[in-house]
């Protein structure tokens, strides 16, 4: 164990966290949840996989029909997971859905073009196809869901939720 040193003050914890413009008032509400020591274990944890993408993806509701409902949200001024980071996380979960259709884990699908394969992995938002989406807020922090333009979030991630419908 040892203190949470890169986290220990008010300032330090707002620019890994939140954007300038969150107040300052909330950061310190927010900061009290946080534990006064942190494993050295977890660094070292997170070096190695520890998921099986295409286990989550076997569990994800429709998947079975190759579809994958599944969007990576983050944030473009996150300090802890930057764009490239989440980037090859979308990757990831790429790959494993094309591993599980050439194993034939998954029927191939076929968006509305009729055009198998490829064309159902797509990383941009918005998009109309069930695939592996990334969104990246341009200028969110790591915790936007919490922070001043959390609206602009839940709105991305309703229109993907209403697209699964």
């Amino acid at each position: 164990m040892h203190p949470r040193s890169p986290l220990s003050s008010i300032g330090l914890v707002q620019q890994a966290f939140f954007s300038p413009q969150f107040p300052r008032a909330k950061v310190e509400q927010w900061q009290r949840w946080m534990p006064d020591w942190e494993s050295m274990l977890w660094p070292l944890g997170m070096m190695r996989p520890f998921v099986s993408f295409q286990r989550i993806l076997r569990n994800v509701a429709g998947a079975g029909k190759g579809e994958a409902p599944v969007c990576i949200m983050a944030g473009g001024d996150d300090k802890l997971v930057d764009a490239k980071i989440s980037e090859k996380l979308a990757t990831l979960f790429r790959n494993a859905l094309e591993e599980l259709k050439e194993t034939k884990k998954v029927d191939v699908y076929e968006n509305a073009a009729g055009n198998a394969g490829e064309s159902i992995i797509n990383m941009s938002c918005p998009s109309t196809s069930h695939a592996v989406r990334l969104v990246i807020l341009e200028v969110a922090p790591h915790h936007f869901q919490n922070d001043v333009q959390w609206n602009v979030g839940a709105e991305q991630l309703l229109a993907f939720t209403d697209e699964l419908h």
